[in-house]
């Protein structure tokens, strides 16, 4: 966004390109490896919590789509002088949605991955 707002339109598009990537894999690791992890968990051992998971989920992967439509299919891209105020725009927006995403997978998906992963004392 730096870049972007600097009118650096070809760093701007170096910058988006890396962070596709980053996002990607972000999501990529986290369906996976978290949410197919707690899903099997949540399966196991709290089933009646397992519709609101469901949910959760399907919330998360509508909101990465989202944020790859907008990565791949922007009208607003190219980023050159034209797109400029719809890109900045749009992209704050996404940066919301994304921020927005990570917050929530920290306040309610690592507290349960955290969870499932304790060990119990068994010796007593």
């Amino acid at each position: 966004m730096k870049f972007a707002k600097e009118k650096k339109h070809r760093l701007a598009a170096d910058q988006l390109a890396v962070f596709t990537s980053r996002v990607a894999s972000h999501f990529h690791m986290s369906d996976k490896e978290l949410y197919s992890y707690l899903k099997a968990f949540i399966h196991q051992k709290y089933a009646n919590r397992e519709k609101a998971f469901t949910e959760l989920s399907l919330e998360m992967k509508n909101i990465s789509i989202s944020i790859f439509y907008t990565l791949t299919q922007s009208s607003n891209l190219p980023l050159i002088e034209s797109t400029h105020d719809g890109f900045i725009k749009e992209f704050e927006l996404l940066g919301e949605q994304l921020q927005d995403r990570f917050d929530r997978e920290e306040r309610v998906l690592f507290p349960m991955y955290e969870k499932s992963r304790e060990l119990k004392d068994i010796s007593s």
